[in-house]
């Protein structure tokens, strides 16, 4: 194992631990992570490495900016995201994003699973495609359906998933893609 791979190990373990006990993951985490991987970029790949890393964070930053804007994630988790890319490069955040996702998705159906709420979710998950789908052919106003299911706040640690993304990254290389 690298230096660099025992550093986004503490940086997931650190920042998984805070999420699941205090739903954030605080700046002086990701922030001093993502520096200390430029730093450790530039020290390992020398001018280049710097590149890459920044590339990373930026493409971190980048691929869950909009879900933050919209309120489905939290800053921490963008950082998180934006941390490891500077400490991985571009490609690695790249497949951890793709294999995050994944996992976040697979958390999401379980735990509306476990809330017995997986019909009623996908119901409304339909109806509002079909909502916007046909306000954009017919160019109106996009208005989401008003009969909203119940307790349909689906709130996790999403860091927990962009942790096992990376985790699979490491461990998989980023050959399941």
């Amino acid at each position: 194992m690298t230096v660099p791979d025992l550093v986004l190990v503490l940086l997931i373990t650190s920042a998984v631990s805070l999420d699941l006990i205090y739903r954030t993951i605080p700046n002086k985490i990701t922030v001093s992570i993502a520096a200390t991987g430029l730093v450790l970029q530039v020290f390992f790949n020398g001018f280049g490495g710097l590149v890459a890393g920044i590339e990373g964070l930026a493409l971190g930053i980048g691929l869950l900016f909009f879900f933050f804007m919209i309120g489905g994630i939290g800053g921490g988790d963008v950082k998180l995201l934006g941390a490891i890319g500077a400490i991985k490069g571009p490609s690695f955040v790249f497949h951890t994003f793709v294999y995050g996702a994944i996992w976040g998705g697979v958390s999401a159906v379980f735990i509306l699973l476990i809330r017995k709420q997986l019909v009623s979710q996908l119901k409304y998950l339909f109806v509002t495609i079909k909502s916007v789908a046909l306000r954009i052919f017919s160019r109106g106003a996009i208005r989401l359906p008003v009969d909203r299911p119940p307790e349909t706040n689906l709130s996790f640690a999403y860091g927990v998933a962009i942790a096992l993304g990376a985790l699979t990254v490491m461990i998989c290389g980023g050959n399941l893609l």
